[in-house]
């Protein structure tokens, strides 16, 4: 799985070390605050730029997580940090930080947290959960593509399949490799993915293996996914499909802070994802977002109950 969300392709734009190193500089003297939860649960080791002069003349806005290292209690430390600008507002007559944006906030940190679990614990800790998170990006892609090209039933059927290989791709630790290993396609390993993605689109093992069998490398990111669709749906109308078509389908399916970029981002950052599928579980003001139709056609109730009890319990883990 990818950790660093600046290692993906629609994050490629920013210059990261200048992020790092205006925050580091600032960081010296005036030390960040604590990241805390809307109910005021301490996120250990994660801090934000918080909404003052000091920062705001020196820090340019960002919109995903840095890890610094930096000086706090005489000790160095490294230090996960978000930009807390659009977040949280000062008040100067209790000298604290009050949350503006609750479920932009919370979102951030389930995306920390799932990201911190990956780091530690390798991507078998987060597949266990990916269950709800792959149906419902399988939907997702499925829809948005046959709703904007209008293609075939069987050609919906073959992009299915593809989405459901990139995301168990982009569940792996490492390379992100599937059924290839240095190139060399693993027949064992097709045989074994087009099993369980059979059993899961209720199509013929078969169905899958005709698509693997003309991969010729794995996707390892977004541009080999829609290329892959571009070359296996069996449609026409898919022909030169490029990253930024898709892109521009998905971009309206989420809301909040740099919702545009977090949905590009969670085409590769399955945290992100993730944090968008439990967070469209988890509260109703995105409801009406097209994750949350998503979710909610492609599982079932007691599914979706279950997904969220079992973020739940990841994150009650990881913070005080």
């Amino acid at each position: 799985m990818l950790i660093d969300p600046y290692g993906a392709l629609i994050c490629s734009v920013y210059n990261k070390a200048n992020i790092v190193n205006e925050i580091t500089n600032v960081a010296i003297r005036y030390p960040l605050p604590q990241l805390v939860t809307p109910l005021g649960r301490i996120v250990p080791g994660c801090f934000f730029v918080p909404p003052i002069d000091e920062y705001d003349n020196s820090v340019a806005g960002f919109t995903q997580f840095v890890n610094i290292n930096t000086m706090r209690h005489g000790k160095k430390e490294k230090q996960t940090v978000i930009d807390g600008r659009k977040l949280f507002r000062f008040d100067r007559r209790t000298e604290e930080f009050v949350v503006t944006s609750s479920n932009d906030l919370l979102f951030h940190i389930i995306r920390l947290v799932l990201t911190k679990e990956l780091e530690e614990n390798g991507s078998s800790s987060l597949a266990r959960y990916s269950d709800v998170p792959m149906a419902t990006f399988i939907r997702w892609i499925t829809v948005g593509i046959s709703t904007r090209f209008n293609i075939d039933l069987a050609s919906q059927m073959n992009v299915s399949i593809i989405a459901a290989l990139y995301f168990l791709t982009q569940l792996q630790d490492g390379n992100r490799e599937l059924i290839f290993n240095s190139g060399v396609k693993n027949n064992e390993e097709a045989e074994k993915y087009a099993i369980l993605i059979a059993n899961k689109l209720k199509v013929p093992g078969t169905k899958v293996l005709e698509i693997t069998d003309q991969m010729t490398e794995d996707m390892v990111n977004p541009n080999r996914f829609v290329e892959a669709i571009s070359k296996y749906s069996g449609s026409m109308r898919l022909d030169g499909l490029k990253f930024i078509d898709l892109f521009n389908i998905l971009s309206s399916s989420w809301f909040g802070t740099n919702h545009r970029e977090n949905v590009g981002l969670s085409l590769e950052h399955i945290p992100t994802f993730m944090s968008m599928v439990y967070m469209a579980a988890h509260e109703r003001s995105y409801r009406r977002t097209i994750i949350t139709q998503r979710l909610e056609a492609a599982n079932k109730r007691p599914e979706i109950a279950s997904y969220e009890k079992a973020i739940q319990i990841v994150v009650d883990k990881h913070i005080d």
